[in-house]
């Protein structure tokens, strides 16, 4: 995690669909907290999965920089 001295939180996350076991890998910058941050990554085809699947099958973690 980097904080830029605005204040914004900087992370690498991953997200994976725990039924398939596929993952998505993408980088977030918010103000708020990791469980505050509804955001759920910009590609189009993961976005497909995310409205297809149910978000409790999906599981979002910061990873190490």
């Amino acid at each position: 995690s980097s904080i830029y001295p605005d204040g914004v939180d900087i992370d690498n996350y991953k997200i994976t669909n725990i039924s398939t076991g596929e993952f998505y890998i993408g980088v977030r910058s918010c103000k708020c907290s990791i469980e505050e941050d509804s955001y759920m990554g910009s590609s189009s085809i993961w976005n497909k999965i995310y409205v297809k699947e149910h978000k409790d099958k999906l599981k979002k973690e910061i990873l190490e920089n």
